[in-house]
């Protein structure tokens, strides 16, 4: 029985001493591999690179709807601005007719009051002329017909007797015409009263719809004023806003900047990213003439001679951060390979690498060409720590 027990142990003891050699043996080829070919190691908490690049796109979709919301109430901000401008020149406006209406009731109310005036002489003129005309009448009443025949019979002769019946009459029909006439007068100018009251009504009551109309347009002007202060307030809202955003992606991308640099650089030597046979530097890193008018005199790469359509390679393992058109640098691809370590193609005729792509050393990720500012066909080779250009002969061997 001890026998057995000791002959278990014996094997048990030789299978775990097998399983750790295997385990040596597997975590030796797996960095071997990793060497061999360049790839990227992330620690584990880098995984959340792509979710934080998620994040930081969500939160600059919603920076550009702030920014375009902002501009929308600087546009009605603006537009309240000229309302309120506009509703100012309306109330002055209504102002200045509501002085001048003052000046018109003003003088009307002068005009009425020299009208009164006239109507009160005019009255008291055919009252005098009433009152002469009543003591004559009540005279010629008091003598009678008798009077007539006394003025005939004192009469030196029949003509002056006529003469003298004559200017009777003529007084008689004196009185009467002068009376019709001050009659006509005084309704003249009673009437004339009347008119100048029913104006003077008149500008009171254009008066009264004036001060109305100010102070509805003064109502109007004090609403806009609110309006302009919520549109205000909104804009203020929308900078803090737009603030906050803009510090939370920045901080994010502050945050995958410093995770990147965190990545583990284990790619060792970079391979030539052109067939051997195009090994012809035309351009070397560093102070050059300028090969084009506007170019910069110092040179961050290496410019390697190769003909239109012909691989470029990955000269090292990595990741594409950038696939596309920019600037002077024509069709480009940029690849990061951790650790701050960047690669850059340049001039390219046809990218083949996506914004995304996981490449390997000596993937094909585009062809040979002379976009942007190129004088022929070449590749532009740059390589790049932490953003920094440097000799990229440090980092490949020319064959």
């Amino acid at each position: 029985m001890n026998k057995f027990l000791d002959k278990k142990k014996k094997f048990t003891s030789i299978l775990a001493i097998t399983m750790v050699l295997f385990s040596s043996f597997y975590v030796f080829a797996s960095v071997k591999t990793s060497d061999l070919f360049g790839d990227i190691k992330r620690p584990e908490e880098e995984k959340n690179i792509e979710e934080l690049e998620s994040e930081k796109s969500n939160i600059e979709q919603k920076l550009e709807e702030t920014k375009t919301e902002y501009q929308e109430q600087v546009k009605l901000y603006s537009k309240q601005e000229q309302e309120l401008a506009n509703l100012q020149v309306e109330i002055m406006a209504q102002i200045e007719l509501i002085e001048k209406t003052d000046i018109d009731i003003e003088k009307k109310s002068e005009e009425v009051e020299a009208k009164k005036l006239e109507v009160n002489k005019a009255k008291a003129d055919v009252d005098n002329h009433i009152s002469a005309l009543r003591k004559r009448l009540r005279a010629m009443y008091k003598f009678g017909k008798t009077e007539y025949l006394q003025i005939i019979l004192r009469s030196e002769n029949i003509v002056n007797a006529l003469t003298r019946l004559d200017r009777v009459r003529y007084i008689a029909e004196y009185d009467r015409n002068m009376l019709e006439e001050l009659k006509y007068l005084e309704q003249n100018l009673e009437e004339k009263q009347a008119e100048l009251e029913n104006e003077k009504k008149g500008l009171q009551d254009l008066k009264e719809i004036q001060t109305q109309q100010k102070e509805d347009l003064e109502a109007s002007y004090a609403q806009e004023l609110v309006k302009k202060k919520q549109i205000s307030e909104n804009m203020e809202a929308l900078e803090r806003q737009k603030q906050q955003l803009e510090a939370e992606s920045e901080k994010i991308a502050e945050t995958i900047r410093q995770m990147q640099i965190k990545r583990v650089y284990v790619g060792g030597v970079m391979a030539w990213p052109l067939d051997y046979n195009y090994n012809y530097i035309t351009s070397f890193f560093g102070p050059r003439a300028e090969p084009i008018p506007g170019a910069g005199t110092n040179h961050g790469a290496i410019d390697i001679a190769a003909p239109s359509g012909a691989n470029i390679y990955a000269a090292l393992g990595g990741e594409v951060v950038y696939s596309g058109s920019l600037f002077s640098y024509g069709e480009m691809v940029l690849i990061d390979h951790g650790g701050g370590i960047h690669t850059l193609y340049a001039h390219s005729s046809l990218r083949i690498a996506k914004l995304g792509d996981v490449v390997n050393k000596g993937d094909v990720i585009a062809k040979v060409g002379t976009t942007g500012r190129s004088t022929g066909p070449h590749l532009h080779f740059e390589v790049r720590e932490n953003g920094t250009r440097v000799d990229p002969l440090n980092y490949v061997v020319r064959p």
